[in-house]
């Protein structure tokens, strides 16, 4: 990785060097202080070398959400998501009738694209057995092409309770009872595949709740579940989903507003991630006795906002990601939390994560060949696009922010 490195703000400040002891104290200066001496505290940024797309692979299983429509952004382009969902088995006791009626309850959270339209979709029967543990992005569901249920989410859904089809119905009540010889489980995980959430119209991706922590114990419920209601008997009961996913098509080609070329897409998954070039080291800085380092990127909020038409929802997670991958690290699911989780600077729009302890470690310690990867926040089952400078950007191109101790007499 390389840096061009540019001088573009120095400011000199002569300080006493009892003050600038207590000072160096409290904010952790690296290096040695120049007691009795006075010191400049000078100011460089380095211009970061490039911002580079990244496209690794993304899970997608299980998450606290799933998401599920299609949706043409002007900006970026088009998505087209589609869910599944592997229903999980009722107990022995609770057979279910011929009357009775089975209904898949979801709910709606969030809102990608036309906050008026109305989402169509179809459930339809999954093919072949799934792993919701090893579930990616780019995966995509065998169907059968039976059509098992369907719905539509409205503009102001909250919850959707979609009936299921007689047959299937009456096709999962038969693994239920307990058979003598058999697993009664095996039996029905080799059977039944659970269905898909095929998005069939409309202009807008729903992001569906898939398990929220209840506030009194702490524990996290599922909350996508078949409700089952006996026809002879009141009330009814939950079974809890088994599994759950959800995979994105995602083509940038249709996006009907320029890029500008002075910004980088970027999603909260690590498909539509970016990699920052740049290198530190003490011939760059010029010297060991840094304060403090901080990496700035910006976002380009002017054409996020431009590009979205009246009533068109755009999800904002306020955050960016960094993640420090290790050599080869990168080849492989990133399933950990990341080193830096940053909140946006609404003043300028900025994200900006501390470089002070890795500069440490180049400078006093063993330097760690680490990849620097950003995203636009958690990979949660929701999708949120962002937009950040790169260094085609005169004025908000990524940068480090470098403060340095200077002895006055050099």
């Amino acid at each position: 990785m390389r840096v061009s490195v540019t001088r573009l703000l120095t400011i000199a400040a002569i300080i006493p060097a009892a003050f600038l002891f207590i000072s160096c104290e409290d904010s952790g200066t690296v290096g040695s202080s120049f007691s009795g001496s006075n010191q400049i505290i000078q100011v460089d940024t380095l211009r970061i070398d490039a911002i580079t797309p990244l496209d690794l692979p993304t899970f997608s299983g299980e998450l606290i959400n799933f998401s599920a429509g299609q949706y043409d952004d002007p900006l970026f382009g088009s998505f087209r998501a589609t869910a599944i969902i592997m229903p999980g088995l009722s107990t022995a006791e609770r057979v279910i009738g011929s009357g009775d009626e089975l209904y898949l309850v979801l709910y709606p959270t969030t809102v990608y694209g036309d906050s008026t339209s109305t989402a169509a979709f179809d459930l339809i029967e999954i093919g072949e057995r799934w792993r919701g543990t090893n579930w990616t992005l780019d995966d995509r569901p065998v169907l059968t092409g039976n059509v098992i249920g369907s719905f539509e989410v409205g503009p102001d859904a909250d919850s959707i309770a979609v009936p299921i089809d007689r047959d299937w119905i009456s096709n999962y009540s038969t693994f239920i009872p307990e058979v003598e010889g058999q697993d009664r489980d095996s039996t029905f995980r080799a059977n039944i595949f659970g269905f898909a959430i095929v998005p069939a119209g409309g202009n807008k991706i729903v992001g569906f709740s898939a398990s929220q922590t209840d506030d009194e114990s702490f524990t996290n419920l599922v909350s996508s579940y078949l409700y089952h209601i006996p026809e002879l008997s009141e009330g009814g009961w939950r079974i809890s989903s088994r599994s759950w996913a959800y995979s994105l098509e995602h083509d940038f080609s249709t996006a009907t507003v320029p890029m500008p070329e002075n910004a980088t897409p970027v999603l909260n998954t690590f498909k539509n991630a970016f990699q920052l070039d740049f290198r530190i080291n003490e011939d760059i800085l010029g010297t060991k006795n840094i304060s403090r380092v901080e990496a700035v990127l910006y976002e380009d909020t002017l054409s996020l906002q431009n590009s979205l038409p009246e009533f068109h929802n755009r999800p904002e997670s306020n955050r960016t990601f960094i993640y420090r991958l290790e050599p080869g690290e990168q080849n492989f699911l990133v399933l950990r939390n990341p080193n830096d989780n940053i909140f946006r600077n609404n003043a300028d729009a900025s994200y900006r994560f501390n470089l002070l302890g890795y500069t440490n470690d180049i400078l006093f310690g063993t330097p760690q060949q680490l990849t620097f990867v950003a995203t636009s926040g958690s990979n949660n089952g929701l999708i949120y696009p962002n937009l950040i400078y790169n260094t085609l950007e005169p004025v908000f191109f990524p940068k480090i922010i470098v403060t340095k101790l200077i002895p006055e007499s050099l």
